[in-house]
């Protein structure tokens, strides 16, 4: 991981870099790489333990030094992977616990992430415009 960034840099890169954190735990790219220069932000993927995002985006957001937080990879809504239904609830969940907590928050759907032949109905999926009340909540605040 460390040599692909500089790889990447010499091949004429100058996007945003960061790590995905493994899913097996959930975790963030902090407790492996916060230090590197090249992280621009961190990221966090929890799957099951939405719960615990208040906890780890807040112990991120407070490193030093300073980057953004970002919940990278949540579960995606309608997902049949995890268990347990993936509802608009769950997906709004995931947000708002991510941005309350002091991050950044990507949403996904099953079907869209699946490329499946639905992808194009999942864009109107109950929890992508749910989120929409809650971009209008922290896009007002400056």
């Amino acid at each position: 991981m460390r040599e692909l960034v500089p790889g990447l840099r010499e091949g004429g890169s100058q996007g945003l870099c960061s790590s995905h954190p493994d899913p097996v735990v959930p975790t963030a790219s902090s407790s492996i790489a916060h230090s590197e220069p090249w992280l621009a932000f961190n990221s966090v993927q929890t799957f099951k333990s939405t719960h615990l995002l208040y906890q780890v985006v807040p112990n991120d957001y407070n490193l030093t030094p300073p980057k953004p937080v970002v919940m990278a990879e949540g579960a995606c809504e309608a997902g049949s992977e995890y268990g347990f239904p993936l509802t608009p609830l769950w997906s709004r969940r995931q947000a708002y616990w991510s941005y309350l907590g002091g991050g950044h928050h990507s949403y996904g759907h099953n079907d869209a992430w699946r490329v499946l032949p639905s992808w194009v109905e999942a864009l109107d999926a109950p929890g992508a415009h749910q989120l929409t009340v809650l971009q209008g909540i922290f896009a007002g605040i400056r």
